[in-house]
């Protein structure tokens, strides 16, 4: 049977506020977002290279499923599942996530349309920029407690 990680936490004389503190969430979530970021980009260049997929719809796609990962490892390793029930804590962070692809798409478009950037090095300037909105929104937002 499945226990939550703040019974394991307590089971070990630890409270979540130990293992959450922001320097702790912070180094969690630059971590994975380093996995996710690679995760993204490789789902991007494979869709515009061997897909031959536009890039803007390729970005978005990559987005979505590099985000979708993230929460599932953000919900118990970075933050703790919030107050909300499963599917809206999901929601809001789907929420938080497409307001930050409306963000990353306006980026790339005028990196790689107007500015005639590489569409992967306007995807990591993309992703550099929306990392701050995206622990922001999750951390205050989305796994409140």
């Amino acid at each position: 049977m499945h226990k939550p990680f703040s019974d394991i936490l307590q089971a070990e004389g630890r409270t979540p506020t130990d293992t959450y503190r922001l320097s702790h969430q912070l180094g969690r979530f630059l971590l994975l977002g380093l996995v996710s970021a690679l995760m993204d980009v490789g789902l991007l260049t494979a869709l515009v290279e061997w897909a031959q997929w536009h890039y803007l719809a390729a970005t978005a796609i990559s987005f979505l499923c590099a985000n979708t990962f993230n929460y599932g490892i953000s919900r118990n390793w970075v933050f703790m599942a919030g107050k909300f029930r499963r599917g809206f804590e999901y929601t809001g962070f789907i929420v938080a996530s497409a307001l930050g692809l409306s963000i990353h798409q306006v980026v790339m478009l005028l990196l790689v349309d107007e500015g005639h950037f590489d569409y992967r090095l306007s995807k990591m300037i993309c992703i550099s920029i929306i990392a701050s909105w995206n622990f922001i929104t999750r951390k205050y937002l989305v796994f409140t407690r």
